[in-house]
């Protein structure tokens, strides 16, 4: 016997987010999957709206990213290129008054008082060394002014994931980037450094040719959630139609996600990064 479908209402969507208590000047990153939860209604409009309401005085943020082409990602990057991570997001950029960031492969879009703070600025200020390039992740990116929102601008960041889990967690690869250029940090010989780096695997890659993902190490995020955020405070859940609501605060989510890497990495990080970090381990100074 089919099952029915389940409908999710302005009100269900009002009351999941109300048991979040997230701030009202808060700065809300959302990642979602539309239909998860359930028949929304207003769809995607009013997931949107919801999410609005929920920081009103606030910053409502959504991923903008690109997944196709990676290989001349930067060269056919335009800030009018679709949102590939989801019809929300595509719809929300859509929106009359968004903003958006100029980055090829993690770009973001913005509406609210820190719209703009967010989406403008060099990302070519303090680049990080990582698999996507080196400006996703930079000291000017959106991510990393969303990381210390609290210190830069006195409001607390938190990242909503609408109907899934936090394997899409975006700021895992903040984490991962932090980590890797702190590890390198450790590394006195530069020809080591190089041979190390040789080996990562960098985007953008040649035309045609594969990518290894053991050559980075992917943060397990999820399991995070469960074992360390939602334990430690850091996570909370509600249930929304027939999945969940998943909230973390970014700051700390980032920061504790860092120092799991640092404690033991071989656990945190995906199995198919041994090789790298084996390598990484043998070159840094004793």
């Amino acid at each position: 016997m089919e099952q029915a479908e389940i409908f999710v209402s302005r009100a269900d969507m009002r009351a999941a987010l109300d048991a979040l208590e997230i701030e009202k000047d808060a700065i809300l990153l959302t990642h979602s999957s539309l239909k998860a939860c359930g028949k929304i209604e207003g769809g995607a409009e009013g997931v949107i709206d919801a999410i609005v309401d929920t920081v009103p005085d606030g910053t409502v943020v959504f991923p903008a990213l690109v997944h196709t082409n990676w290989a001349t990602v930067y060269e056919d990057w335009y800030m009018d290129r679709p949102s590939e991570v989801g019809y929300i997001t595509e719809v929300f950029r859509k929106q009359p008054g968004t903003l958006r960031s100029n980055q090829a492969t993690h770009s973001v879009t913005a509406r609210g008082a820190l719209a703009k703070e967010l989406t403008s600025g060099d990302h070519s200020i303090g680049t990080r060394i990582g698999i996507f390039g080196d400006t996703p992740f930079s000291r000017e990116s959106a991510w990393e002014k969303m990381y210390l929102s609290r210190e830069k601008y006195g409001v607390r960041a938190y990242t909503l994931m609408w109907g899934i889990d936090l394997n899409t967690f975006t700021f895992k690869h903040l984490i991962e980037y932090i980590y890797v250029e702190e590890m390198l940090a450790k590394i006195s010989d530069p020809e080591l450094k190089e041979d190390i780096l040789s080996d990562m695997c960098i985007y953008p890659v040649p035309a045609g040719a594969t990518f290894h993902w053991r050559h980075w190490p992917m943060f397990k995020s999820e399991v995070a959630f469960d074992k360390v955020f939602l334990p430690e405070g850091i996570g909370r859940i509600t249930p929304l139609g027939k999945e969940h609501l998943r909230l973390v605060d970014t700051y700390e989510a980032v920061k504790r996600g860092i120092a799991l890497l640092h404690e033991d990495p071989y656990r945190w990080a995906v199995p198919y990064a041994r090789p790298w970090l084996d390598r990484l381990y043998k070159a840094i100074d004793k």
